[in-house]
């Protein structure tokens, strides 16, 4: 046999480990995208899902009258959604109404009161919870 016979079957062989080494390398990249893409997904997600609480969180700061909040109860707070992807619920508690320090007359008192949004999307399952404590002085009726 020649030399030339001898050898033919192994560039075969070398160009299908070339196939299978390079095949294998391309699909551990996609996977890898596929992570990152969903990694990105995710995290757009929550980051909507947070912009979303806090924006509620704030227009319900600006709508809210303290006097129409009952002591320790939650009050639901109806704003609107900025994002429809979103479902969005706010709800509002007067914590207490002490009187102000240095006023010996008790003419004023600091009333305290917290909002609470909740953003989820249960389609992907994010949810998101912002909470803004807020102490108000206000005048106390004698």
């Amino acid at each position: 046999m020649t030399l030339a016979r001898l050898q033919s079957g192994s560039s075969l062989i070398t160009s299908l480990v070339l196939v299978f080494v390079t095949t294998s390398v391309g699909v551990a990249v996609m996977q890898n995208s596929l992570i990152e893409t969903e990694v990105t997904a995710s995290h757009e997600a929550e980051h909507s899902a947070l912009s979303v609480a806090e924006s509620a969180v704030t227009d319900a700061y600006a709508e809210i009258d303290i006097s129409d909040l009952a002591l320790g109860t939650e009050t639901s707070v109806s704003v609107d959604n900025t994002d429809d992807r979103i479902d969005i619920a706010v709800t509002a508690r007067q914590d207490g109404l002490v009187p102000a320090i240095n006023s010996s007359l008790r003419l004023f008192g600091v009333a305290s009161y917290s909002i609470r949004g909740v953003a989820s999307n249960s389609d992907i399952g994010v949810r998101r919870q912002v909470t803004t404590g807020v102490a108000q002085r206000i005048p106390l009726n004698q």
